[in-house]
């Protein structure tokens, strides 16, 4: 998974792997990385992308 802001002609990314959740009591994935343009942007964006992360993190596979 991707989640790519703008600012201007600035571009931060976030990118790493959906959660899948296996069964009712195993995940696997979910983890991230920001590129340095968020380490060193303002600490609204990063807070902000974590929840839309979060909110779209996980992929249930029946």
């Amino acid at each position: 998974m991707k989640i790519i802001m703008h600012q201007g002609s600035q571009q931060f990314v976030m990118r790493g792997r959906s959660e899948i959740q296996l069964s009712k009591s195993e995940n696997e994935g979910g983890e991230y990385k920001f590129d340095n343009t968020f380490l060193n942007g303002p600490k609204e964006f990063k807070e902000f992308a974590k929840r839309l992360w979060k909110n779209n993190i996980i992929e249930v596979w029946e």
